[in-house]
Formats: structure tokens, sequence, C-alpha cells
């Protein structure tokens, strides 16, 4: 059973239909939520994460024990007066983890996404990377399990994109990640499982081998993959 699913969820801005009859399943491990601008991704994560009414129709079921997954946004706000470990422990504190274990939770955080070494540095010495890395710490350490992270590669150069691939890699083989992007520079970001949004609905969702394997016309890989299908949905 998976751990996450939308079933046939709609939602609406004023009069304005921004998500139609959306159905999907996560499964443990790390999928791929694709999308151009506006293709309501961001809306989707928000919804899924309690932190959007949900003005429409659908459902969506959560884990066994009804926890709301949590949500990495695009721009995470750091607190620059703080350490790496401080952050972590403030932000899973701010989510409701018991005092007691909130240097615990830090500590295995950030070993997690390779920042072990950093817990004391202030985060206004941290790198962009290494500032992405501390957001997914920080959301890991919410102890939830499944994360919904929303366009965590913005922002990066190839090289900290790569580190930032890798952590949640990391972080995927326990909990179910969802990872949200709008555009694909390599084969090596993606997730195991695709669910491209396109105008508000689900254009496919499966395996990416079958993302690929079955665009339309010839596909090379992912990103072209992403170009033939968004076209074709949009035809």
């Amino acid at each position: 059973m998976p751990h996450l699913a939308i079933n046939n969820l709609s939602h609406r801005y004023g009069r304005s239909l921004v998500l139609r009859d959306v159905t999907a399943k996560f499964d443990p491990g790390l999928t791929t939520l694709l999308g151009v601008n506006g293709a309501g991704k961001t809306t989707l994560l928000r919804l899924v994460a309690g932190d959007l009414r949900h003005r429409g129709g659908g459902s969506i079921v959560l884990d066994p024990d009804g926890e709301r997954p949590r949500l990495m946004p695009q721009f995470p706000r750091y607190v620059w007066r703080l350490t790496a470990a401080e952050y972590v422990k403030y932000c899973a504190w701010l989510g409701g983890a018991p005092p007691r274990e909130l240097a615990s939770r830090a500590e295995a955080a950030l070993e997690r996404v390779g920042l072990a070494e950093a817990g004391a540095r202030p985060t206004s010495r941290l790198s962009g990377g290494m500032l992405r890395r501390l957001a997914l710490a920080a959301t890991l350490a919410s102890g939830r399990v499944a994360l919904l992270l929303d366009e965590p590669m913005s922002g990066l150069d190839p090289i900290q994109q790569v580190e930032v691939a890798e952590a949640i890699r990391t972080i995927a083989t326990e909990s179910v990640v969802v990872m949200s992007t709008h555009g694909i520079g390599s084969d090596d970001l993606v997730g195991d499982q695709i669910v491209l949004l396109h105008g508000g609905t689900v254009a496919f969702a499966g395996a990416a081998t079958r993302f690929v394997s079955e665009a339309p016309g010839h596909a090379d890989g992912t990103a072209e993959a992403f170009r033939r299908w968004t076209a074709a949905a949009g035809s």
C-alpha cells in the first residue's frame, strides 16, 4: 500500500479551476513531479501538506497514522544568526518534535544529507548547495514518513544540483519523497517514478522508464520525453 495517494483531487482559486481530477499514488522512494511553470505543482504539494485549504472535490489518503507530509518550500527561510545544527533543531521544534529529541534529530538529519561536519558553522557561511541540503535536513528532522520538496534544484549550479540530488536519494531510501521540478538538466536528477502535471491534470503517471519509452515520437532521454509529453498534452 502506498503511504500517500491522491484521488480525483480538484481545487479552485475563486472561479478558476487550477487542479482537475488529479489522481496519483506515491510509493516509498523518489517520485519526480514534473510540469511547466503554472501546471499546478506547488498548489498540489501545498494541498497535500495541509498548507492550503482544499476548495474542491476528491481526497488525500495519508499514511496509516494520518500524518501530513512535511513540505520544503522552493525558497526556504533561513535564520542567519543560528548555526546549521541550531537551525535544524529550531525547525524540528516548530514542527512539534519533543524538546528531548531535538539534538538527536538534528544530528541524524545533518548526517543523512552530508552536513555532519558543518553543524557548528553559521548558516550565513554555507554555500548555496549546502543551504539547500540544510533545508532538506530541517524537513527530514520533522520525522514525517513523507516529504514534499518544491523545486529543490532551483537556483543551483550543476555541481550543487548533483550534491542535493544525492542527499535526496539517500533520504528516499527510507521515505516517500515527492520532488517537483519544471526542468530536467540530467536523467541523474530524476526519480524512479514520474507524475507529469499539465494544465492542472495528470498527463502521465508511472515508472521513469515508461515515461521515456512511451513518449510520443522518439525520445532519447527524460528531458526530451518531457518536451514531447508536454507538447502532446497541450495539443
